[in-house]
């Protein structure tokens, strides 16, 4: 078997892994698709930056794109957890919404310290020691 129809038959067993989620998820085929690649192709567009330096430090960069990317993403993330977790409450699974709140909690620290709130809104600095 040639390279090319190996390629073919990993890329039909894919598809067809997304279409079976698709149905089960009951969401479109497109969305399906785009929750699939869009880490894969993200992660390429940065790996392909670092052959060109200036924009790979574009990406990378302190207050960056990937930096508030993360952040938004973490950010929504945590209000979807906190809704699985108020849901959960509500149809009487106490341990697994005790669980989804933690997994807020978390999600909602990831985000705030992505963007430093530390640092930022409390106004903690970072002590001496650690910065040397």
């Amino acid at each position: 078997m040639g390279l090319a129809a190996q390629a073919g038959r990993l890329k039909s067993g894919i598809d067809h892994l997304i279409d079976e989620s698709a149905r089960e998820w009951q969401t479109s085929r497109l969305t399906a698709r785009v929750h699939f690649w869009s880490p894969l192709a993200f992660s390429l567009v940065v790996l392909a930056s670092k052959i060109h330096q200036p924009i790979y430090h574009f990406f990378i960069q302190e207050d960056g794109l990937v930096e508030w990317a993360t952040f938004f993403l973490a950010l929504i993330a945590a209000c979807a957890a906190g809704w699985i977790m108020f849901s959960r409450w509500a149809d009487g699974y106490r341990s697994q919404a005790v669980l989804f709140g933690l997994f807020t909690l978390a999600l909602a620290f990831l985000a705030g310290e992505e963007i430093s709130w530390g640092q930022r809104v409390i106004g903690f600095e970072t002590p001496e020691s650690l910065e040397n």
